[in-house]
């Protein structure tokens, strides 16, 4: 499986909702995924056609139901690391809004790679932190290929936000960290928010 189609099997972990709906309030993790990703797929399905023929609507979608179930800050800080203590509060800012223009820019499109058939979702268990919980998961392809997932959350009031995804055992926040870390510990921090506008920029 392409590394942008195992983006989109993270973003089943941060999807829900509809424009106007707040977040759903679920105490039980494994329940809220499931939710979630039911609900993410059923869209997939029954817009794929729209979706194709428009990039606005595919960023639209992953707009309203992705990043409201998204800790873009905490991903933000993992990722950049030792960098994050000694930046700005303003650096800061800029590249957590950076960051997930270029996850959504780099990434909406991969919703339409996934051929999911169904998801299989296991007993939630301990994370890593005092409050952190890991949703194990297998996604079941329509050609009958299994994926191990493995789901990381955190309390948001009555919800639940996803910072991270493990698939097939890599850490796609690791992944993020191993670039991103490494280039501003050589660049410095300036220079590379300077990299993600041009980015953004198409330079």
């Amino acid at each position: 499986m392409h590394v942008k189609q195992w983006f989109g099997l993270l973003l089943l972990g941060f999807s829900l909702s509809t424009p106007a709906a707040a977040m759903i309030s679920e105490k039980d993790p494994v329940a809220q995924v499931q939710k979630v990703s039911d609900q993410l797929v059923s869209r997939l399905e029954s817009e794929r056609k729209q979706l194709e023929a428009s990039n606005d609507r595919v960023n639209a979608l992953a707009e309203e139901l992705v990043f409201p179930y998204v800790d873009i800050g905490k991903m933000s800080r993992f990722v950049m690391g030792a960098a994050w203590r000694t930046a700005t509060s303003e650096q800061q800012q800029t590249f957590v809004d950076l960051f997930k223009k270029l996850l959504l820019n780099s990434y909406a499109r991969s919703f339409l790679k996934l051929q999911i058939d169904h998801i299989e979702f296991g007993a939630s268990r301990a994370g890593s932190g005092a409050q952190d919980k890991e949703v194990p998961a297998t996604v079941v392809e329509k050609n009958g290929n299994r994926i191990p997932v493995v789901f990381r959350l955190l309390p948001a009031g009555d919800s639940w936000k996803t910072y991270d995804v493990e698939i097939q055992g890599i850490s796609l926040l690791l992944n993020y960290r191993g670039v991103y870390a490494v280039e501003i510990d050589q660049k410095g921090l300036p220079a590379v928010l300077a990299q993600m506008k041009a980015q953004l920029n198409g330079n």
